[in-house]
């Protein structure tokens, strides 16, 4: 005997069982033996409809998820940099370097009201998300451009107030554009 899966139609859910099944050996035309599974009433499951089970792929398949993927990774992979080299870029215009943990700061604080303010004017349905999104990702790219072009505390404290809210802006809406579209 072994033991496979069997599920059994219900109202709107599949209800998975153990059933044995009988193995049955037989010759093929070539004299080599092989194992053949006993019939069974019900409709059978395998490894992969458990594994289906407890991870949808169906996500995989749809287009918008794949677009909304893509954007965050490749977001993710440039937006950090921009903190990361911004001690060094610091130093290399002249500046002090207790000036790059306010400028750090002032990046934090203007994330957070970027989160918040755009948190209010989405509410607002005014525009449509993708488009704020969209704009967001572009605006936050364009202000870490921006930065590698300033030498003075006033401009590189400017395009990181701007990236702080861009890049907040566009965080916040990742979890809005999935609810809305998936």
């Amino acid at each position: 005997f072994i033991y496979i899966f069997v599920g059994e139609e219900g109202n709107t859910r599949k209800k998975f069982t153990m059933r044995p099944v009988v193995m049955e050996e037989e010759e093929d035309e070539e004299g080599v033996e092989a194992v053949k599974e006993g019939t069974v009433d019900k409709q059978e499951f395998g490894v992969m409809a458990v594994i289906n089970k407890y991870i949808n792929l169906s996500l995989v398949e749809n287009p918008v998820f794949l677009v909304l993927a893509g954007s965050v990774m490749l977001m993710a992979v440039g937006v950090p940099h921009c903190l990361f080299f911004l001690p060094s870029h610091v130093e290399t215009v002249g500046l002090p370097p207790s000036d790059a943990s306010l400028l750090l700061s002032v990046s934090a604080i203007f994330d957070l009201t970027g989160r918040i303010a755009f948190g209010f004017f989405l509410d607002l349905n005014l525009v449509p998300k993708y488009v704020c999104y969209s704009g967001m990702m572009l605006l936050s790219g364009l202000s870490a451009i921006l930065l590698a072009a300033s030498s003075s505390f006033l401009s590189i404290a400017t395009c990181m107030a701007l990236y702080g809210i861009r890049s907040g802006g566009w965080f916040l809406m990742v979890p809005l554009l999935l609810a809305e579209h998936l």
